[in-house]
């Protein structure tokens, strides 16, 4: 399949990527079939989960004292990219493993430990985030979902926005407002919320990529008082303590984009008798190779990333570049296949005459996501000029 060849990442991760692929092979349709499933995102499957989880993969980044494999920074980024460019169902552990474990294991008490490290590393638990609100995206600080402390615990209201996954979690990851006299970043908490609830309602809500996302609500929620990760009124540092593994993910969504790439250098080059013309087009090699050549800069930006975590630094502006690139290169790919392949590449997978089973319609709507989600490009452009090149705000 792949028309890109895999990044050299040295002996062990190369050797790790081996692995990951061949177990792929033997549990994965994407894996093997001719083309992948395509979705509004990855799907959420526990039982893929725990067949990771039988081989210790729920904890390849995770230190060995709290039962991970504590492997190399290249060794999970070999790991990420073979999940994303084999489009493996991981969504039923991802956030429990880049997001809730790291959290727990700086700042959680001996009892949340126990509890949660042990069901993450299994497959058991699945989590949401709670942290988007109607005017709380971006700009996370100013969220006012409120939670109050009484004899019995945390009382919680306020409602959530775009938690995707809050219908099938078995927990919410949840950021509130704990000291409204505070400055807006000093007074949040984080609180460990089980879902569903009494006085939790969750509402679907359309996303554009085809997808589910929520909003959530919540009524005087009661959550215990060990609930509380790390210190009140603590939660911001903890929130962003959390973006060191996405900058690993990354080289997840570089690797999304080559696989899509590497579907549309296939389909140009099939026998079909329309493609096959595009083909020997001076002007569609140029536009791929154009795609290409900015593949391999995506791909240097987030190995870069993972590289600086390998020296042990978070590269903060660095990351915001592989970002802002990534995101806004799979919209460039998304366009250039359907001006190259014409109205067929703008059908949904269900039309009959739908180019690649619709692939490219789909990737369309879902790359907006990547220059939205996580912080708008806009923001992370802020980011680059004020940190990265020490320019004024």
């Amino acid at each position: 399949m792949a028309a890109i060849a895999d990044l050299d990442l040295g002996p062990a991760a190369n050797a790790f990527r081996a692995e990951v692929r061949a177990f792929l092979d033997r549990n994965w349709i994407g894996r093997t079939a001719r083309t992948a499933p395509v979705g509004s995102e990855h799907g959420f499957d526990r039982g893929f989960s725990r067949k990771l989880a039988a081989r210790g993969w729920l904890g390849i980044s995770w230190p060995k004292r709290w039962g991970g494999q504590e492997r190399s920074a290249l060794e999970q980024l070999a790991f990420v990219e073979e999940m994303e460019y084999w489009r493996a169902p991981v969504r039923a552990h991802t956030m429990a493993v880049s997001i809730v474990g790291p959290a727990l294991m700086a700042h959680g008490s001996d009892a949340q430990r126990d509890r949660f490290l042990p069901a993450i590393l299994r497959g058991d638990l699945a989590f949401c985030l709670g942290y988007s609100e109607p005017d709380a995206g971006s700009d996370l600080a100013s969220l006012r979902t409120r939670a109050r402390r009484d004899d019995e615990g945390w009382v919680v209201d306020g409602a959530k926005l775009y938690t995707t996954m809050a219908e099938l979690a078995d927990y919410c990851w949840l950021a509130v407002r704990t000291d409204p006299g505070a400055p807006k970043w000093k007074g949040i908490s984080i609180l460990l919320v089980p879902l569903p609830a009494p006085g939790i309602t969750v509402r679907p809500l359309a996303a554009l990529n085809g997808g589910r996302t929520n909003a959530v609500f919540f009524d005087s929620v009661r959550v215990p008082a060990d609930a509380l990760v790390g210190p009140e009124n603590g939660g911001w540092s903890i929130i962003t303590e959390a973006l060191a593994f996405e900058r690993v993910m990354l080289g997840g969504k570089v690797a999304r984009v080559r696989r899509e790439l590497d579907e549309l250098i296939a389909h140009l080059a099939s026998s079909s008798a329309d493609t096959g013309r595009l083909a020997d087009d001076p002007v569609v090699r140029d536009r791929i190779g154009g795609l290409a050549a900015d593949l391999e800069a995506a791909r240097v930006l987030a190995l870069r990333c993972v590289l600086e975590l390998e020296r042990g630094r978070v590269p903060h502006h660095e990351a915001a570049m592989a970002k802002v690139f990534c995101g806004e290169l799979e919209e460039r790919l998304a366009e250039t296949a359907l001006e190259l392949l014409g109205p067929g590449s703008g059908l949904s997978r269900e039309a009959p005459e739908a180019e690649l089973d619709g692939l490219f319609e789909h990737v369309v709507r879902a790359s907006i996501l990547d220059v939205i989600g996580g912080g708008t490009n806009d923001i992370q452009r802020t980011l680059i000029a004020v940190r990265g090149l020490g320019l004024p705000r």
